[in-house]
Formats: structure tokens, C-alpha cells, sequence
């Protein structure tokens, strides 16, 4: 499952905004929002390009369960 914990993390940590995530990722600024705001669940294939954007393996946007 998608921890959106770490998420907001690597966020942080990397210095992005959503916009710059955006940018980086090709996914819609809404979408993100959704994802960090509302509790959206991420595609597979989106969560590959968040890990991409921030430069972690996807498994590292996952919960560990």
C-alpha cells in the first residue's frame, strides 16, 4: 500500500513543490493533491514515477507490512 507519510517526506526532503513534481513526473498537479490531501490511491505506474522523480525505489513509497 502507498504510504503517503513518506511521500510527504521525500517531498520535504528533496525540496518539491507539487508543481515541480509535476513537472518532473508528467502527472497532473491535481492528482497529486488528491494523493496528499484526500487519501487518492496512486496507480503502480504512478508511484514508478514519483520514485523516479525523488530518486528512491518505489518500494520505498510503499508501507511495509
Amino acid at each position: 500500500m502507498f504510504s503517503v507519510k513518506k511521500f510527504k517526506c521525500l517531498l520535504a526532503e528533496k525540496g518539491l513543490t507539487v508543481k515541480a513534481l509535476s513537472s518532473e513526473c508528467g502527472v497532473s498537479e491535481t492528482a497529486i493533491s488528491q494523493i496528499l490531501n484526500h487519501g487518492q490511491r496512486p496507480k503502480l505506474v504512478t508511484i514508478g514515477k514519483f520514485a523516479k522523480a525523488l530518486g528512491v525505489p518505489a518500494a520505498e513509497l510503499l508501507i511495509d507490512e
